[in-house]
């Protein structure tokens, strides 16, 4: 979808060059993190000798873009073009992308 291709996605709260058109509401991307029990057994044991976990960050990682895939995806669905004020929280169980669905447009 051309929208969602397209979006604009800030941590803050203004596009330069744009201005905003409209608030259309908060929108939200969440990802359950599915660790397994060989990615727990080796985090914990990264975590007991002070290293980090690798395969843990991959997830991680792919749950945050997995997140803001779903984010822009509702942002899109509400007729947005733009989300701003993204936050992302991580935790062992998941990754939360939160932020504004706004529709911009070129000064």
């Amino acid at each position: 979808d051309y929208r969602e291709k397209h979006h604009m996605v800030t941590t803050g709260f203004q596009f330069e060059g744009y201005e905003i058109v409209s608030y259309l509401g908060i929108v939200a991307g969440e990802v359950v993190l599915g660790t397994g029990f060989l990615s727990e057994f080796t985090s914990s044991f990264a975590d007991f000798f002070g290293v980090q976990s690798g395969i843990f960050e991959e997830k991680l990682e792919t749950a945050r873009h997995a997140a803001m895939d779903k984010l822009i995806k509702k942002s899109a669905a509400l007729g947005g073009n733009a989300v701003i004020g993204i936050d992302i929280d991580n935790n062992v169980i998941g990754v939360i992308a939160n932020g504004t669905s706004v529709v911009i447009r070129k000064i």
